[in-house]
């Protein structure tokens, strides 16, 4: 169970406003080496609050348009970016994979602040600004507490903040 001040908006203003301008500031590239036929995969760069270097990586079928769902994976921290990526086959159509890339032992709040930093960026990208995905957790994949934690910051409408310059 986790502290109610956790979720408390007054507790993250503070730290949500160094976020300020951040999803504005990623780097896109694409990931030709991860595709198969049909399938675009692209890696997001960006930097956190404290100046660590946050990646994901995003895979889906264009052919099928923007994604209306973008489902979110934590793989291993150890495991090589694009090793994981699911059976790229079009059973998903309008579905996005973001696969978040952290530090496992890094403090709560850090982890927390990561996962907005990179949503916010992922909600960034040219194909999702208009279809406005609505983001969850993969089937059959644990909810961790910055998921829980960081959604409730996001159903507040702090992205949009971070986001504004």
């Amino acid at each position: 169970m986790l502290y109610p001040l956790l979720f408390d908006p007054a507790y993250w203003q503070g730290r949500l406003a160094q976020l300020h301008g951040r999803a504005n500031k990623m780097l896109i590239v694409p990931r030709h080496d991860l595709e198969v036929p049909g399938l675009q995969v692209v890696e997001l760069l960006l930097r956190s609050h404290d100046g660590l270097r946050l990646r994901g990586l995003i895979s889906w079928w264009p052919i099928a348009g923007a994604p209306k769902r973008v489902l979110l994976h934590w793989p291993c921290a150890q495991e090589t970016p694009g090793s994981h990526l699911r059976d790229p086959s079009p059973k998903n159509w309008g579905v996005a994979d973001l696969y978040l890339y952290g530090d496992p032992d890094r403090r709560l709040e850090d982890r927390v602040l990561d996962f907005v930093c990179l949503i916010c960026g992922a909600r960034n990208m040219p194909e999702a600004r208009e279809a406005r995905p609505r983001m969850e957790i993969a089937p059959g994949e644990a909810e961790p507490d910055e998921y829980r934690i960081g959604r409730a910051l996001l159903e507040m409408g702090w992205c949009a903040k971070i986001e504004s310059e």
